[in-house]
């Protein structure tokens, strides 16, 4: 075997064995990086999922407490749905009517901001439309928050059964909600998605009898 040989046999073997290598640690990289994403995704799901729910029953908590809007609370307060515990409902914003410790009635509006940040925010109005005061509190970002809203299938209230409103309620058919569905949903970086859904009856709705 000639000196020449033996040197284009060794390049071979550089060749392959530098294909082996990179082979077996792109390999063990592809597996690091699993196990890193599981380790991320293990540790960050609990807290979204929290946040999901915790978001979801913040908004439940003010659906159960809404109070009826009265005429006199037109009058001198925010509400404009007399006879309703809610106003202006779509399938992502919801404003409830909530009694203050002072016995006037208050606006407290659920929604996502549309500045970039999906901010969860709760916007809490008080006076009349001439002279009110919005306060908002922000807290979760990456959020989204969807509501589905019912009335019963009969002229009963507790009744168990449950029909989704064709549209939204309106100012004329607000009276007839007895049950709204929140679903809360949370992002965190391109994988973990958290999300909590439950049903509330209102306790304070509806003021009307269901229409025969």
């Amino acid at each position: 075997m000639t000196r020449r040989t033996l040197r284009a046999t060794t390049m071979i073997e550089v060749l392959v064995s530098t294909i082996v290598v990179g082979l077996i640690m792109g390999g063990l990289l592809a597996v690091v990086s699993s196990i890193y994403s599981a380790e991320t995704f293990a540790v960050t799901m609990p807290s979204v999922q929290s946040d999901a729910r915790q978001m979801a029953l913040t908004v439940a908590a003010g659906i159960r407490n809404a109070t009826i809007c009265t005429s006199s609370d037109q009058a001198t307060g925010p509400c404009i749905w007399p006879g309703g515990a809610i106003e202006s409902p779509t399938g992502a914003q919801l404003t409830v009517y909530h009694r203050q410790t002072d016995g006037t009635l208050a606006n407290v509006k659920y929604y996502i901001s549309s500045d970039g940040t999906n901010t969860f925010c709760t916007d809490t109005k008080t006076g009349h439309s001439g002279s009110s005061t919005t306060v908002t509190q922000r807290s979760y970002t990456d959020a989204g928050i969807s509501f589905t809203y019912y009335q019963s299938t009969s002229s009963a209230y507790h009744t168990n059964g449950l029909s989704q409103f064709a549209s939204f309620p309106t100012s004329a058919t607000s009276g007839q909600l007895i049950a709204i569905g929140i679903t809360a949903r949370i992002t965190r970086g391109s994988n973990v998605n958290g999300q909590y859904t439950t049903l509330v009856r209102l306790r304070n709705s509806p003021q009307q009898t269901y229409p025969q």
